[in-house]
């Protein structure tokens, strides 16, 4: 992962190790997060990050490395939910996007007195 953060951080790019947990080393910083599923070792999964990271980058294109890993972050998340649902064998790549409003849910903001 050094050789891969040195790079990322020379090039200044943002770079999205994908795998059943994805990693991503930032120019300055190498972040984790602990969310996925080996259900996720399924071809197409990557696609799905790759659309999730495009349309958080869309929305909030001055904030590349939050929307970088809120995406990772709910893309594994989605995996894990759809796992728990239907197997680990059995979830497939677009099951990531109907499990994605329920991992979003999971971590929405809810003030006091709402």
């Amino acid at each position: 992962m050094a050789i891969r953060a040195a790079f990322a951080k020379q090039k200044r790019v943002h770079l999205v190790l994908k795998g059943y947990r994805t990693g991503w080393p930032f120019p300055m910083a190498r972040l984790d997060h602990s969310t996925g599923s080996p259900a996720m070792a399924k071809g197409g999964t990557g696609d799905i990050l790759t659309g999730i990271i495009a349309g958080f980058l869309a929305q909030f294109p001055r904030e590349p490395e939050q929307a970088i890993a809120a995406a990772v972050y709910l893309h594994g998340l989605s995996g894990e939910i759809g796992a728990a649902e239907l197997g680990d064998k059995c979830v497939i790549a677009t099951d990531l996007l109907r499990y994605l409003p329920a991992a979003m849910e999971q971590c929405a903001y809810v003030p006091d007195g709402v």
